[in-house]
This record gives C-alpha cells, sequence and structure tokens, in this order.
C-alpha cells in the first residue's frame, strides 16, 4: 500500500493528527516529492 493511499484512508476515517503523523514520518518521500519541483519556479 502506497503512503498516499494510506493517508487517504485515514483521513477518510477521521484520524487524529497523530496518527497521520506517524505515518508522514515513516516515509518523508513525499515531502520530498512536493518540495522536489516547486510550482512557483
Amino acid at each position: 500500500m502506497s503512503i498516499l493511499s494510506e493517508l487517504d484512508k485515514l483521513v477518510k476515517a477521521g484520524s487524529n493528527e497523530q496518527k497521520i503523523q506517524t505515518i508522514l514520518k515513516k516515509d518523508l518521500s513525499l515531502f520530498a516529492k512536493a518540495y522536489a519541483k516547486p510550482e512557483d519556479e
């Protein structure tokens, strides 16, 4: 299961912030993708 699908599932289930942070901390590549090619450049 990809990190995005895990996050989507947690958000839809109404998970709290701590559970979402746990998933984000497992795989920081999501942040790398977001900041690697900023749209405003």
